[in-house]
């Protein structure tokens, strides 16, 4: 038996069996198993960044024994008290206690979410208001939203405050060395696995489901929105409003500036994340390797449905997929040669206006084309593309939202079958 970094391996994490479907689901599968060493998983959950629904994405891959968490908290206590459950199949998931961080740092592969500035501190101030537990909460109830930020200023600066202390040992001076201290926090984010923010969701399931191997897509089970706690849009709106003019306030116009600073040094890491996983795990693979998503495969390429898609379901016509909840969903293409062409039927619409095509930040032009039949079909233009790593790239599908969704789904939505490469 091996360890490393003083936890045991009690066994090399087996990567469990993927298959790729040729043409349509039953037309024939493929299978490939691999196994490696790995360091346990912990998630940094920073309040209302959509932490929540991550946690839930990622327990779904591990046994309830492998998954460790002191009711939503992790302290470097509790995890010299639980030293013998941590290996390399754990799943550690939490709120960041003093030091938590510097205590794990090189013994863990750590993932974090981030959310905008504004959106997160909205968010945070409704939760408080209506966490009958919190001491903050007939202040935040009695003063309002602006008064209460510039009030309880660690709430300007909720989720820098949240990595600091995770490498810190104790309570410090606040805000000074909380300032002092940016250029740490900077470099933690470099030295986690993986950081994301929720504005990138997509890209961040996907992203993340490669880099831990997954034998499945992460999904988003459920993300908590103000409008299902009913909160009106209204009241979203002013309250970013005064969000907004808080920048213009002497006293707490620096902290804002550092959280955003903090949340921009985390959204630019995700290009370094795209070349490093998709670079080993996609573009550096041969053009029969084995990817964990529905495919089809065809003379002129393969197409993955890699992500926010549903599962496939059976339609007169074969499979069928309809996109998930996010307004954007993810397709792995490799071309062969002579494809010029991403071509796809719609089977149903549901609240779409408009859809764009993007890929290495380029839009891509499509046409959407009615057949005498009724049957209608995207053709979507990969020209730009062909010539690009070895035919080989990420196409992300946005949809533009025609009115608000009457009935479920409650997001608009595409049902889309019979993809092909031309």
């Amino acid at each position: 038996m091996s360890k490393r970094n003083g936890w045991e391996l009690v066994r090399a994490l087996p990567l469990p069996v993927v298959f790729k479907v040729n043409g349509a689901v039953g037309a024939g599968v493929e299978h490939k198993s691999m196994s490696e060493e790995v360091f346990p998983l912990y998630f940094l959950h920073i309040a209302k960044t959509g932490g929540t629904s991550l946690t839930a994405a990622l327990k779904a891959f591990y046994r309830a024994d492998e998954v460790i968490s002191d009711a939503g908290n992790i302290s470097v206590d509790f995890l010299k008290a639980h030293e013998h459950r941590i290996n390399d199949a754990t799943f550690l998931h939490g709120h960041a206690q003093h030091d938590v961080m510097s205590y794990l740092m090189s013994r863990v592969r750590a993932i974090t979410l981030l959310r905008d500035p504004k959106a997160q501190a909205v968010s945070n101030f409704l939760h408080v208001v209506r966490d009958l537990g919190n001491p903050l909460r007939c202040a935040a109830i009695n003063l309002g939203f602006t008064e209460f930020i510039t009030t309880f200023w660690h709430y300007a600066v909720y989720q820098t405050n949240a990595l600091h202390v995770s490498i810190t040992p104790g309570p410090v001076r606040f805000p000074e060395e909380l300032e002092q201290h940016v250029g740490q926090i900077f470099t933690l984010l470099d030295k986690m696995f993986f950081v994301g923010c929720l504005e990138q969701m997509n890209d961040v399931y996907l992203l993340l489901s490669l880099l831990l191997r997954l034998p499945a897509c992460l999904t988003i089970p459920h993300l908590n929105s103000a409008a299902q706690q009913g909160i009106s849009g209204d009241t979203l709106d002013r309250l970013g409003t005064e969000y907004e003019a808080l920048q213009n306030n002497a006293g707490i116009a620096h902290l804002l500036s550092i959280e955003r600073a903090v949340y921009d040094k985390a959204a630019s890491l995700r290009s370094r994340y795209r070349h490093r996983c998709v670079e080993q795990a996609f573009f550096a693979g041969s053009t029969d390797c084995v990817l964990p998503f529905t495919a089809y495969s065809g003379a002129n390429g393969t197409i993955h449905l890699a992500g926010n898609w549903r599962g496939p379901e059976m339609t007169p016509c074969g499979p069928g997929w309809w996109t998930e909840r996010d307004e954007r969903s993810t397709l792995l293409i490799e071309l062969a040669p002579p494809a010029h062409t991403l071509e796809t039927e719609i089977y149903v619409t549901h609240f779409v206006n408009a859809l764009v095509f993007e890929a290495d930040d380029l839009i891509l032009g499509h046409t959407l084309e009615t057949a005498a039949n009724g049957t209608r079909r995207i053709r979507v233009d990969l020209r730009p593309l062909s010539c690009q790593r070895g035919g080989r790239t990420i196409l992300t599908l946005r949809l533009a939202r025609e009115i608000g969704p009457s009935v479920p789904p409650y997001y608009p939505a595409l049902a889309l079958r019979n993809f092909q490469l031309v």
